[in-house]
């Protein structure tokens, strides 16, 4: 069952059910334990008998009247007695006129006997009978007669009050553990109702925190070490400004590593906004065509100094809707590290085009490419490539990452392949963002 709603309905139904058979079980019980008799002989039906009786008695005698006494007692009555008009007995002589005293008030209990009498108009023949309730009149006995019903039901609204609550206890002590910094602690449910979506819910938020926690230390990590040459050399600068006697070539040296750092910390402003709110992208529409035209013409410049041909190939006109700024960054450094690693007079071919899934941004240069192993290592922070992909080329790591965290940010993906030659790069953006 996988409503709460219904679980609930299902057990408050099958309690009413319950409470109906338990009525009627337990009163069938009672009236097959109890007297034979439903109600005590009425008074008009006591009158037949004593007449009959003294008609009997009156004709037959005494044997006669035993006869109609047994006769009555198998019919159900118990303790049947004819009297005289003093209270004896006519089948057995036993003075019965005590019976025939006025009772106490009161009800008897149930199964206690009480005796029924009765005389003939003219006062000459009595008749006594025993009587057993089958009911006692306490309300109290009533009770536990039916108490088993109220059990049942208490216990199965204790099962289903456990059925709910046990989970949320568990999720509770788990929120604890996780809380105190346990990121791997999970609930681990496989319950079908919404108690176990929550706890799935909770799972996965919780291996969404663990992932960007773990990548947050290990970007401070990777921070604090690709701070740390940069600082050391910029403070040998300094000294070295201070006792050089070219003091001009010495802050010049520390120009270009001041430099270095703001473009790092840059870099990594970037990272964070990318890694933020998806909610706080800026989309509008943009042209595919013109945005990666203008940064093939904005890189222009730097390809001719290395002597290298960029060529840009137009599909047709597609427009989405992306955050402008944070796509062109991504495309941007995609396409100034391909120029990096070209060959003098090489080539590098931008391609924007649609795809079936949405639209593709393919960006190749004709290279050495990267090791295998290393294709899908070029989007982390800092890593670089021990060939010639390395800090030589005056990279700071960290254009890839950023290129990949833009292209999540619109629910995208970004993939590398070798070419061979070359290192080709896909930014993809999915349909639902094209227009």
């Amino acid at each position: 069952m996988k409503s709460i709603f219904a679980k609930i309905l299902a057990v408050f139904v099958a309690s009413l059910f319950l409470a109906f058979v338990g009525i009627t079980v337990t009163n069938a019980v009672i009236v097959m334990t109890g007297a034979p008799r439903r109600q005590p002989p009425t008074s008009p039906m006591m009158r037949v008998f004593i007449e009959d009786a003294t008609q009997i008695y009156e004709k037959t005698g005494k044997p006669g009247l035993e006869k109609y006494v047994e006769r009555l007692i198998s019919s159900g009555m118990e303790g049947v007695q004819f009297t005289d008009a003093a209270g004896k007995s006519l089948t057995t002589g036993e003075d019965l006129s005590a019976s025939f005293a006025p009772r106490p008030p009161g009800r008897p209990n149930r199964g206690e006997p009480f005796p029924i009498t009765t005389k003939s108009p003219d006062g000459k023949f009595g008749m006594l009978t025993i009587f057993r309730p089958r009911f006692r009149m306490d309300p109290y006995e009533n009770m536990l007669s039916y108490g088993w019903i109220l059990a049942a039901v208490a216990v199965m609204c204790y099962i289903l009050a456990f059925h709910l609550a046990s989970p949320l206890v568990g999720l509770r002590n788990t929120l604890d553990e996780f809380g105190h910094g346990n990121l791997s602690v999970r609930t681990g449910s496989t319950r079908r109702d919404e108690l176990g979506e929550l706890a799935r819910s909770f799972d996965r938020m919780a291996d969404r925190i663990q992932t960007l926690l773990g990548a947050e230390r290990r970007l401070l990590q990777d921070i604090s070490h690709e701070l740390r040459s940069p600082l050391a050399r910029l403070g040998f600068a300094v000294e070295l400004a201070r006792s050089s006697s070219n003091r001009e070539e010495a802050l010049n040296r520390v120009k270009r590593e001041a430099t270095r750092l703001n473009s790092m910390i840059g870099d990594l402003l970037q990272v964070t906004r990318v890694e933020g709110d998806p909610e706080a992208l800026d989309l509008h529409p943009q042209p595919l065509n013109t945005l990666v035209g203008e940064l093939v013409e904005d890189a222009r410049i730097e390809a001719e100094a290395r002597e290298c041909q960029l060529r840009f190939h137009e599909d047709q006109n597609l427009t989405l809707q992306v955050d402008s700024e944070l796509l062109r960054r991504a495309v941007d450094n995609v396409l100034r590290n391909a120029i990096r690693h070209s060959p003098d007079r090489g080539t590098v071919e931008v391609r924007a085009e649609k795809a079936a899934t949405g639209a593709h941004i393919v960006i190749r240069d004709y290279g050495t490419g990267v090791p295998e192993e290393a294709v899908e290592e070029i989007f982390k922070p800092f890593y670089r490539v021990d060939t010639d992909r390395n800090r030589g080329t005056g990279g700071s790591g960290l254009g890839l990452a950023i290129a990949r965290r833009a292209a999540a940010a619109h629910g995208g993906t970004i993939t590398a392949r070798n070419a061979n030659p070359g290192l080709e790069v896909t930014i993809a953006i999915p349909a639902a963002l094209a227009k």
